[in-house]
């Protein structure tokens, strides 16, 4: 799946398919929620058993949860995300993207993949000779849920942590919805912003990224996210 670039109007794209590979979609596949029951002793051989994520019924208990959320204390040094999160099998079959569009311009989208997805990209990208960590736009994946990024992929992929105070290094758009009272985590934009990140979240309006070019007329410098020193207690 990814052994190829994508071609538009008769020349390469700038684009390249990370993740997921075909091989690993096949083992996916049968692990969504609205397939058939899947061999886990088979996939288990292969090594691609996922496990159980929370499924519809338990994202939606955890929206409930949300409503009664315990808040921890964060700082710059004491990071709460944490690595191990297990989301759906469909989350891991997003497709990940890497952009180079020269002058410096890398371009990572995540759609809503998870750790698994984030660390065959990454992967592939190693094998290619791809350079991580050079990224000026990164998507942060699924709605800034802490299931799908850990501090060891996300470090891998983006940069360590920076000094507290250092500049950005480059922007990281989430996307979720106005309403949404479990996205984006606190927790995963702090992860993001102590990598260098200058966080945008969309919630409910619409944004760009731009550059190379004058701003348009009418558009205006959005504020980034910043820094909470309280993020959500893990249930």
């Amino acid at each position: 799946m990814h052994d190829l670039l994508s071609v538009s109007r008769g020349r390469y794209s700038p684009f390249r398919v990370m993740s997921p590979s075909r091989d690993a979609y096949v083992h996916l596949l049968p692990q969504f929620d609205k397939t058939p029951e899947a061999d886990q002793d088979l996939l288990e051989a292969a090594s691609m058993w996922l496990g159980k994520g929370p499924g519809v019924v338990g994202e939606l208990l955890e929206k409930l949860i949300a409503k009664a959320q315990t808040w921890i204390e964060e700082k710059w040094g004491s990071e709460r995300l944490k690595d191990g999160g297990v989301t759906r099998a469909s989350n891991e079959s997003s497709v990940v993207l890497y952009g180079d569009c020269g002058n410096n311009c890398r371009i990572l989208l995540t759609g809503d993949a998870g750790i698994q997805a984030l660390s065959w990209a990454a992967n592939y990208a190693d094998l290619c000779g791809l350079p991580l960590q050079q990224f000026s736009f990164v998507q942060i994946p699924h709605h800034g849920s802490r299931r799908n990024i850990g501090p060891t992929v996300l470090s891998r992929i983006v940069g360590g942590i920076q000094p507290e105070g250092s500049a950005t290094r480059f922007t990281a758009f989430v996307s979720a919805p106005a309403e949404d009272d479990t996205h984006p985590r606190k927790m995963v934009l702090n992860a993001f912003i102590r990598r260098g990140g200058n966080v945008i979240a969309t919630q409910g309006s619409d944004k760009i990224h731009y550059g190379g070019f004058p701003k348009r007329d009418g558009y205006i410098n959005v504020a980034p996210m910043p820094f909470s020193g309280l993020v959500e207690a893990y249930d």
